[in-house]
């Protein structure tokens, strides 16, 4: 077998700058209301199955600026189900935590 080449399928493998490798080309995914891709997380609140989850908004991100200080806030996502608070970062569930309940004044 040659070096590139897919073991399975035999094909030779591409990669060309702001492509990814692999034979197929990468999915375009579900996008929120505000365009924004959604990514699809365990929520340990919500149990269950995978949930939907958001890139978070400017106050979120302000929020998550000062509970979370080491990493930026782009790293973390929201859940999308109803009633969720909970925020994550992207590649670890553990690392995340709660909004705090809105104001109802």
């Amino acid at each position: 077998m040659t070096r590139g080449a897919c073991p399975v399928r035999g094909l030779a493998r591409s990669w060309e700058p702001g492509r990814h490798w692999g034979i197929r080309p990468p999915r375009a995914g579900l996008r929120d209301s505000r365009g924004a891709r959604m990514e699809f997380k365990r929520c340990p609140n919500c149990g269950g199955p995978l949930q939907a989850f958001r890139p978070l908004t400017a106050e979120e991100k302000a929020f998550v600026r000062k509970e979370k200080p080491g990493f930026p806030p782009e790293a973390y996502v929201r859940c999308t189900r109803e009633g969720c608070r909970r925020y994550q970062r992207i590649l670890n569930w553990k690392d995340g935590g709660d909004f705090p309940p809105p104001d109802d004044t």
